[in-house]
């Protein structure tokens, strides 16, 4: 039997494979502590969704969940069973999660949907801990943007929540 010749190779090696809608089978990671939620954190979500007149995508489907952020990274959800979960296509988003990265996801998630109840799952401030330094203990960091507008993202130290403590 003949070896294929280096042409069938080269074919071979650069054919185009087989499509896959990837919005069919997302690739997920999730942060392995799941929040306590509720029925009426629920029902609001669902409100914030409805009101702003969409039907849930495929992910929020398959997890029984709601999106928090559609993402300048990873699109982020809170699925029913209480995990935050990434949409983990974006390569630099296949790390494991961390709690920074959960809580900074409801707060961003609290600001984007209106939801605000969202905040009651992060954890309280001691009393004897100092605001976050980089943030001015707000949770957020303002951006330059193209339009000099004000322009603010998560703070990238203390997650969003205004102090650091020891996570």
């Amino acid at each position: 039997m003949s070896q294929p010749g280096w042409r069938s190779r080269l074919r071979a090696r650069f054919a185009s494979a087989p499509r896959v809608d990837e919005t069919d089978t997302p690739d997920l990671v999730h942060f392995d502590k799941p929040f306590a939620v509720s029925p009426s954190l629920f029902s609001q979500l669902e409100a914030a969704r409805t009101s702003a007149g969409r039907e849930p995508d495929k992910v929020e489907q398959r997890l029984e969940g709601f999106i928090l952020d559609p993402g300048l990274g990873p699109p982020a959800y809170l699925a029913g069973d209480g995990r935050i979960v990434w949409d983990g296509w974006y390569e630099w988003s296949k790390t494991a999660p961390t709690q920074r990265d959960a809580d900074a996801s409801l707060v961003v998630g609290a600001k984007k949907t209106g939801v605000a109840v969202l905040l009651e799952l992060l954890p309280a401030r001691p009393d004897d801990e100092e605001g976050c330094l980089a943030c001015g203990g707000t949770g957020w960091t303002d951006m330059p943007s193209a339009t000099r507008e004000r322009f603010q993202i998560v703070c990238a130290v203390c997650g969003g929540l205004g102090w650091n403590g020891n996570r």
